[in-house]
């Protein structure tokens, strides 16, 4: 919508700057679903053990079996607490980003002014749709990703979302994200993107992808692998010796070296 003149967004989006009727909010919302951010919340135990789901850990399970079989106690323990050790450090890595994402989250308008049925109503940020015409004031934070239709020069700080450390002037058919701050002016704005596809939504997946794939976690993969293709190589090379040894002529039994003795 950035290279959209204003007419032919609203065009797109089927609607005008009289907003839209309440029936017709209504099953944009049913369409599009509400105007938030996926909730990915998962079982937190179930995370801590799955940090003991990978190649190396593997390794080190296996080893704690044997040791357990061959009656090694201590290195049962020892190599118990290295797998503890590592899940916890894993854990606390996604804990610390989780906090992140929710950061970002506790950033967005619970409420916002929309337009229905041709007047402006306060109504909860959640149930913005595509289409709807929304007032931006000083102090707003903008509830979705819109466009500039109608208003006064406007400034907004985007520093949430782009890291930028100045305010950013913007005007008629300008964009503004989600979860940037108005800090001047006043503008209406017709609503193109709500929920997971505003540029704040795809910021946050982007954040829980690296969450996911945390450079700790990525450096054990790598170790583990290198551990069970060192294992493997070593098995194997131990099992051609046996089988070469077991096979070789000298290692048969070889007659005895001496003449016969007198009983």
């Amino acid at each position: 919508f950035k290279d959209l003149t204003i007419q032919v967004a609203l065009a797109k989006l089927e609607t005008s700057t009289q907003g839209l009727s309440s029936s017709e909010a209504e099953a944009r919302l049913t369409k599009y679903g509400h105007n938030a951010l996926e909730d990915n919340k998962r079982n937190p135990v179930k995370i801590f053990f799955g940090f003991m789901w990978n190649p190396l850990s593997w390794a080190m399970e296996v080893a704690a079996g044997l040791s357990i079989i061959l009656g090694d106690y201590l290195d049962f323990a020892l190599i118990l607490a290295l797998l503890l050790l590592n899940s916890t450090i894993a854990y606390y890595e996604e804990s610390q980003a989780g906090n992140a994402i929710e950061a970002l989250k506790a950033q967005l308008a619970s409420k916002t002014s929309a337009k229905r049925d041709g007047v402006f109503k306060v109504i909860d940020s959640a149930n913005l749709v595509p289409g709807d015409i929304i007032r931006l004031k000083i102090g707003d934070v903008a509830p979705a990703d819109v466009k500039l239709i109608a208003g006064e020069s406007m400034k907004v700080d985007p520093s949430a979302l782009t890291g930028e450390s100045l305010p950013v002037a913007k005007k008629e058919g300008d964009e503004v994200y989600s979860g940037s701050v108005i800090t001047a002016g006043e503008h209406e704005a017709v609503v193109h993107s709500t929920g997971s596809p505003t540029l704040f939504g795809r910021t946050a997946s982007l954040v829980a992808q690296t969450v996911r794939h945390c450079h700790y976690q990525n450096i054990l993969k790598q170790i583990g692998r290198f551990c069970i293709r060192l294992i493997l190589v070593f098995f194997i090379t131990g099992t051609i010796l046996q089988f070469v040894g077991h096979n070789n002529p000298f290692n048969h039994a070889r007659p005895a070296i001496g003449g016969p003795t007198l009983s």
